[in-house]
């Protein structure tokens, strides 16, 4: 049985699309508020690139999500210094095999996205590849993944399951402000849908990551 032991520290970003939005079905998301303690909201002004809130549009069809569509759509968040160690959680659908950001910042930021092959990659944003999972992630149905970097190694685990781990020292020099959108090239658009996204200024542990997982299974159903 996996061990319940809290993170370190708290989360310092905390999405979920069954809370902070208010929404009607098919609403456009001005404003997705962060559950975390930090007060990092989610934004978006104009209205041609806010994404859609879905009612029941997530996991079994009784979840909600929010809906990218690709091509004008993101969200913007304050600065979150990810420096050297973070863990971060998303459950997700992506459209299509393409480049679908998750989170960014500008050039030299973390940067969590999946790539052409459907694995999820985690990159130095414009610059280093840090790694990516084994696991071919379904554009069928929502599943949670997670990546854990201590400054040298990108762990990362599907559906509470190992999912390959890479070994690449880098810097990074830029901090989070986008979802959605590869912030130093204004391209790799995510399209298909999101449910959560949860970010640690920590490498968690296993089994920290597990107790994680555990919470998001029973709160998502993935």
């Amino acid at each position: 049985m996996a061990c319940t032991q809290p993170p370190t520290a708290d989360a310092v970003l905390d999405l979920e699309a069954d809370a902070g939005l208010g929404l009607a079905n098919n609403d456009p998301v001005a404003l997705w508020a962060d559950q975390s303690a930090e007060g990092n909201d989610a934004t978006q002004a104009t209205g041609a690139s806010q994404p859609t809130f879905k009612s029941a549009g997530g996991p079994g069809g009784t979840h909600p999500c929010i809906d990218f569509d690709g091509t004008t759509d993101f969200l913007i968040l304050p600065d979150l210094s990810i420096s050297q160690k973070f863990t971060v959680f998303a459950v997700i659908k992506p459209a299509n095999s393409s480049l679908h950001t998750i989170i960014c910042g500008a050039a030299g930021s973390l940067q969590y996205r999946t790539d052409n092959s459907l694995n999820q990659a985690l990159v130095k944003c414009n610059s280093t590849n840090l790694g990516h999972g084994s696991g071919v992630l379904s554009t069928a149905v929502f599943q949670q993944i997670n990546v854990t970097w201590d400054g040298t190694t990108a762990i990362f685990r599907l559906n509470s399951a190992a999912d390959g781990f890479t070994s690449s020292p880098e810097s990074l020099t830029a901090p989070i402000n986008r979802i959605g959108i590869n912030g130093a090239t204004s391209g790799e658009f995510f399209q298909g849908s999101i449910c959560m996204i949860k970010v640690y200024l920590d490498a968690l542990a296993l089994d920290q990551i597990q107790a994680q997982e555990a919470l998001i299974t029973t709160r998502w159903g993935v």
